[in-house]
């Protein structure tokens, strides 16, 4: 469904998964439900925040490696040579 950006498969999982009988499926489903104009929103737009998120992660990572060593002007120097 993800790949095919296919929303009425969508629709018919939440309906097999809410059928299914198995706790975690229905819950998941659930909570899909609760903001189902987000997740369709996802399979109909072309566009992605994954860059963005990576560049989030490389951020944390760096401070984690540095927490506790240095001050700001560091941090900086990571920052830009990473």
């Amino acid at each position: 469904m993800d790949t095919q950006r296919d929303v009425n498969k969508l629709r018919q999982w939440l309906q097999d998964a809410a059928a299914s009988g198995v706790r975690s499926f229905i819950r998941f489903a659930g909570e899909l439900r609760l903001d189902f104009t987000a997740v369709y929103n996802i399979l109909l737009m072309i566009w992605s925040n994954g860059q963005a998120q990576g560049e989030v992660n490389r951020l944390k990572f760096i401070k984690c490696m540095i927490y506790g060593r240095a001050n700001f002007h560091l941090l900086q120097k990571w920052v830009l040579y990473y």
